[in-house]
């Protein structure tokens, strides 16, 4: 029996592999990385602060029409479009400052070495 191993893909090759494909299928086929691993890297990236973009999980999947949506809600509620409309940024708003929040938080984690150390060495 024979392992084999797949080759490493680089950042730069990772990265224009995402950025040129249409979804997460085509970067796979690209790179001959698993869909989970190419997610889950593409994910990593983000958390550092590279902005790789967003993309369907599969074969290009339906696109969402927002607007058709948006009356669809406001038929539901007996309200009008805009403010559903209205609604609906607030809470892209909300979930943008929360994910800068968290940011700030992971990138200003002080704490003091030394005690650190004596926690880890007097045990």
């Amino acid at each position: 029996m024979s392992i084999v191993r797949k080759s490493i893909v680089s950042l730069n090759d990772f990265i224009t592999a995402w950025e040129t494909s249409e979804n997460v299928q085509e970067v796979c086929d690209k790179i001959g990385m698993s869909k989970t691993t190419a997610q889950a890297r593409a994910s990593k990236y983000r958390g550092l602060g590279i902005p790789v973009k967003k993309m369907t999980r599969g074969g290009g999947g339906k696109s969402i029409d927002t607007d058709a949506a948006l009356q669809l809600i406001a038929g539901l509620r007996e309200t009008n479009v805009e403010e559903v409309r209205s609604e609906g940024e607030n809470l892209m708003l909300a979930a943008e400052q929360r994910s800068a929040a968290r940011l700030e938080n992971t990138s200003s984690v002080d704490f003091d070495v030394d005690s650190v150390s004596q926690d880890v060495f007097s045990s």
